[in-house]
């Protein structure tokens, strides 16, 4: 598979088109019978006829369009939780401090600052004058206001469909980042940051090429979440801190939310060793779960897994994957074929943990090289469910590229994922499946799969309310 880069002759991107080092031109590569599979990114601009966007052509028109769209572009960042101005005034404050952040795919090209203040306060209104970069610490972060912009621009970028754009961040006071301005058109590979986009290309096209590498394998982990709930005999609960069993670290911990300005630390995450195949690594989550029960010694204590089966307390279920690059395309296809579907699965309790947690495509790159989708509950609801998971997560890895199906591009399905409207999804997330079970790796799995798939046909929910050791026989527990 090669990259190719489609444009429309603009003068603009001519220094942009001498530095790549992959194919480009006026009109789509051949698609006849033996014809090389190309992934292609579009940067034809809004006067340009765009290509069929059927075809998976990358920074697809109706996006842009939308982001171009102050209006339209501040509904669609405010439905996946991103903050924008409008024109009553939010987020003007007399001192802000603003970025300027090159994006293409899952990742920043750098944070600028304007007139070399490095994320200073400045006064609201256009930026003008040089871009200073905001130089990286030993550690290879950025400051944390630059940060705060970095990530923010990353999830704007996706959020409205695009590829690539050229950000602007303010940070009010309290340091919050707030989407001033997207630049989704090709005019932004010019000027200052063409060499950055051509070398962010030609990344992809080296990504694509290691992928195809035989000597790489995929591997999966996780750190999904649960909770310690004490029911007392009067009907009433209490969420039992998990810091009072594990530490921070292991393969059984515990992870903080804020409260006010504290931290606490009610939620007990589980991190089993990584596995290429799904059985093996549903066996290191038992394991890990084993592990838990024998440093818990208060047998009443039920364990609550799902989306938020406590009010406030959203629970997640990462996934760690290494073995392939992360690109947009791989992080759409997590969301189309694994979020949605998986959807329909849980309780009426689960989308409230929505959009501050579970926003589609959310992701963290790992010190391994790899990284965790960030996007999914807590599934550990049952063995069955837990496989069909992690098996669904493997095929969609490793067959990304012939999976085109994306009902989640449509901001009415953007919608209807947010809100949990299930009926909504159900078509969308069945015709998904429909593509997902052409793939050759499909057969290896199919037993789990087709398992998961009659549950969501059904759209059969989880108990968020239900302890969880009696779905995996961790002893004690209650039927």
């Amino acid at each position: 598979m090669g990259v190719f880069v489609l444009h429309a002759g603009q003068p603009e991107l001519s220094s942009f088109l001498r530095l790549l080092r992959v194919p480009s031109g006026t009109a789509l590569p051949s698609a006849g019978p033996g014809a090389e599979r190309w992934t292609v990114l579009s940067f034809r601009g809004t006067d340009a006829a765009q290509p069929p966007e059927a075809s998976g052509v990358s920074q697809p028109a109706h996006a842009v369009r939308r982001a171009l769209n102050a209006r339209l572009r501040r509904a669609d960042l405010r439905r996946h939780g991103l903050r924008a101005p409008d024109p009553r005034g939010e987020g003007r404050g007399a001192l802000v401090r603003r970025f300027v952040v090159p994006v293409f795919g899952p990742d920043a090209l750098g944070v600028y600052a304007p007139d070399g203040a490095a994320g200073s306060a400045l006064a609201a209104g256009p930026i003008r004058g040089r871009l200073a970069p905001v130089p990286a610490g030993a550690d290879g972060r950025y400051p944390t206001a630059a940060r705060r912009a970095e990530r923010a621009a990353v999830r704007a970028v996706y959020a409205l469909g695009l590829d690539y754009a050229v950000v602007v961040v303010r940070l009010d006071a309290d340091g919050q980042p707030l989407i001033a301005s997207i630049d989704p058109t090709p005019m932004a590979a010019a000027g200052p940051f063409a060499a950055s986009f051509a070398e962010a290309v030609n990344r992809l096209q080296a990504q694509l090429d290691e992928d195809r590498s035989a000597t790489r394998t995929l591997l999966f982990g996780m750190d999904p979440e649960f909770v310690l709930r004490r029911a007392g005999p009067d009907g009433t609960s209490k969420i039992v801190p998990a810091s009072r069993y594990f530490d921070r670290r292991g393969v059984v911990g515990c992870d903080s939310v804020r409260i006010g300005d504290r931290l606490a630390y009610p939620l007990a995450e589980l991190r089993p060793s990584p596995a290429a195949e799904p059985q093996e690594l549903l066996r290191n989550l038992y394991a890990a779960m084993r592990l838990a029960a024998s440093r818990i010694d208060d047998a009443g204590l039920e364990w609550l897994a799902g989306g938020m089966p406590a009010p406030g307390l959203a629970l997640g279920g990462h996934i760690h994957v290494s073995g392939v690059g992360l690109n947009a395309d791989l992080l759409r296809a997590l969301d189309n074929y694994v979020a949605l579907p998986l959807a329909l699965l849980e309780d009426s309790a689960s989308a409230r943990r929505r959009p501050r947690y579970g926003a589609l495509g959310d992701f963290r790159r790992q010190f391994h090289g790899g990284f965790e989708y960030r996007t999914l509950p807590s599934w550990i609801v049952s063995p069955a469910v837990a496989l069909g998971v992690i098996s669904l997560a493997k095929v969609v890895c490793e067959h990304y590229r012939e999976l085109r199906e994306r009902p989640l591009a449509r901001v009415d399905m953007q919608a209807h994922y947010y809100a949990g409207d299930k009926d909504a999804l159900r078509p969308a997330a069945l015709a998904a499946w429909t593509d997902l079970e052409r793939t050759a790796g499909y057969a290896r799995y199919a037993k789990a799969l087709d398992r998961l798939k009659r549950r969501i046909e059904r759209m059969e929910p989880w108990n968020g309310q239900s302890d969880v050791r009696a779905a995996w026989k961790i002893p004690p527990y209650r039927v």
